[in-house]
């Protein structure tokens, strides 16, 4: 099966799994989506890909001058040693912070969790679906338009 296919399948899954309320299981095929797209973009790079985490990798990836990039990803401000505007990784990255860090991140004890975060799962869950589907779409768009030119 080509990787085209393959995201093909794992966004008919996420518009599924969001017609169906399964908005944790949406979520999560977005995120894997999403990294895997930045661990294969680091590739291209050359960037060693053992970086955790969606915001090292967004930050390593800021760091490379390219201007395919530039026109792909919308990178700008390029400051001598990074992009300060990083385009379309800055929805990943708010969409991260406002909901994928929260959810996963601070699920152990649900006292704490609606202390800091208030009731997430019945106000936001779906929320984290649809905006995870958006800024998954995306970056698949921009890495498409990235590769196209090669």
């Amino acid at each position: 099966m080509k990787k085209g296919d393959w995201y093909k399948h794992l966004f008919g899954r996420i518009d599924q799994a969001i017609s169906d309320e399964y908005y944790y299981e949406a979520s999560f095929i977005c995120y894997g989506i999403i990294e895997d797209r930045l661990t294969s973009l680091m590739n291209k790079f050359g960037i060693p890909t053992a970086r955790k985490g969606v915001a090292a990798k967004i930050k390593a990836l800021a760091k490379v001058r390219d201007g395919k990039s530039e026109a792909a990803f919308l990178f700008a401000d390029w400051d001598g040693g990074k992009y300060k505007d990083k385009g379309v990784m800055t929805d990943i990255m708010k969409w991260g912070e406002l909901y994928r860090n929260p959810m996963q991140h601070t699920l152990g004890d649900p006292r704490v969790y609606k202390a800091t975060i208030g009731n997430f799962h019945n106000d936001n869950t779906k929320d984290m679906a649809l905006e995870g589907k958006r800024v998954a779409r995306e970056l698949s768009a921009a890495v498409m338009r990235w590769k196209k030119k090669k």
